[in-house]
């Protein structure tokens, strides 16, 4: 009805049967209660090209992991969510030396981590995801294919050998000062208390004092446990050995020649 249209669209407007208007609800969702859409992670690896007519005349490419973390109990899952996030940090890292500044192959490149197909937030038992790693680069030829190698080889390289120190020395510098920078945001604190609201912790306490210190102290403690063996393990831990993945591929479509006769 009107008033269950109104709570779901975060309070914003409408009136409720009882002719109440509910502009202010903003009634909060218990996310204990979210049951996720049903959902199967690719199992075999995919590659496909897509060609469109394109504003912006470049290649575009996101090669998709299928992730997971064990999500009980609440201090494993949320060890776990720090040390997946920094095996991202440092495959960034990682492809940018090599894409970027080492082939001067790409325009941009990322790598993102995201658990919106079952949070770590929700009482079902998984926590799943994906890595996203996206980039641009001339379209044409077969560069967008050597890149998509380039990137899954990297992460088959950081599962077998580790990395030299100074790429973790760089990598928690880096990390440090965008922490210290990201503070003086206002909408860094935002995103925190958004974040510690709806944690399991604070479902617990009911507490955001204690929710906020609790993934504070964990980032501390994994930071300080960081080395280049602790990082292979992690990506052993995170990427089986033939891990499958989804690249897609966004190329401008060829111009089609002007008629002589037009």
């Amino acid at each position: 009805d009107d008033k269950e249209s109104a709570i779901a669209n975060g309070g914003t407007g409408g009136v409720g049967g009882d002719g109440t208007h509910l502009g202010a609800c903003n009634l909060p969702m218990d996310v204990s209660k979210i049951v996720p859409i049903p959902f199967k992670q690719p199992e075999d690896s995919l590659r496909e090209t897509v060609r469109a007519q394109m504003v912006d005349p470049i290649s575009m490419t996101q090669v998709t992991v299928p992730v997971g973390i064990e999500p009980f109990p609440l201090e494993h899952a949320m060890n776990e969510s720090f040390w997946i996030t920094f095996c991202c940090t440092l495959l960034e890292n990682r492809l940018m030396r090599e894409m970027r500044f080492s082939r001067g192959e790409i325009y941009s490149v990322s790598v993102t981590l995201s658990f919106a197909v079952e949070s770590p937030s929700f009482p079902t038992g998984r926590a799943r995801g994906d890595m996203a790693i996206s980039f641009s680069c001339e379209p044409g030829g077969n560069a967008a294919d050597k890149l998509v190698k380039l990137a899954v080889d990297e992460v088959q390289s950081l599962r077998s050998v580790p990395v030299a120190q100074d790429e973790i020395d760089s990598m928690l510098e880096t990390e440090r000062r965008g922490y210290e920078v990201a503070q003086e945001e206002n909408s860094f604190w935002q995103d925190c208390l958004i974040t510690a609201c709806q944690s399991r912790k604070y479902r617990e306490t009911k507490d955001l004092d204690a929710a906020y210190s609790f993934k504070e102290d964990t980032r501390r403690r994994v930071i300080a446990s960081i080395t280049p063996e602790t990082m292979r393990d992690a990506f052993q831990k995170f990427f089986k050995e033939d891990f499958a993945y989804t690249a897609i591929t966004l190329e401008p479509e060829a111009k089609q020649p002007e008629d002589p006769k037009e």
